[in-house]
């Protein structure tokens, strides 16, 4: 018998609740939408727009990347590493800093259609259609919290690249 992962256990605990979470902040999307702009132009300006004015902050990802190299007489090692403590909830995609690309919405071949899949999800589906898309529950994005003196920025973890560009582009208020 297979052990429920914390997902499971907090999502589950609150299924409902995210549900309808999820259905408003999908919601607040459409209703900002520009009328008549489709998928594929919306997320093209606003990946420029962002690249002028908040382009991913690299060295962020760099710093908090959870091993560190040592070098020393005795030669290289990844051995040490920094702490960190697991935690579920929602973030503000403006509060991520670094998304995990160099640029926004810049997927070259890997899954390139999957931002304007996750947009038209919440544009266009039932709000179940769009958290299948999305999946926060089976495929949970991992970031890395930095506190700061204007609030936390983010940085990309192990996993979510593709909902946190997404999240940002589309105006989506949490993620």
């Amino acid at each position: 018998m297979r052990a429920d992962s914390p997902t499971d256990v907090v999502w589950d605990a609150s299924a409902d609740r995210q549900r309808v979470l999820f259905a408003e902040l999908g919601q607040h999307v459409r209703d900002s939408w520009p009328t008549g702009t489709d998928v594929a132009t919306f997320l093209q300006r606003r990946a420029a727009e962002l690249n002028l004015s908040a382009a991913p902050a690299l060295e962020l990802g760099r710093l908090l990347d959870p091993s560190l190299r040592v070098h020393s007489d005795l030669g290289s090692s990844d051995l040490i590493r920094l702490g960190g403590c697991v935690t579920f909830g929602w973030i503000d995609p403006v509060a991520v800093a670094y998304p995990g690309q160099r640029v926004w919405n810049d997927f070259a071949s890997h899954r390139p259609g999957t931002v304007p899949a996750m947009a038209s999800a919440l544009l266009n589906g039932p709000v179940d259609q769009a958290l299948d898309v999305w999946n926060p529950r089976g495929d949970p994005i991992c970031v890395n919290r930095t506190p700061g003196p204007a609030g936390p920025l983010y940085a990309r973890g192990a996993n979510g690249t593709h909902r946190l560009h997404a999240a940002r582009l589309t105006g989506l208020p949490l993620i």
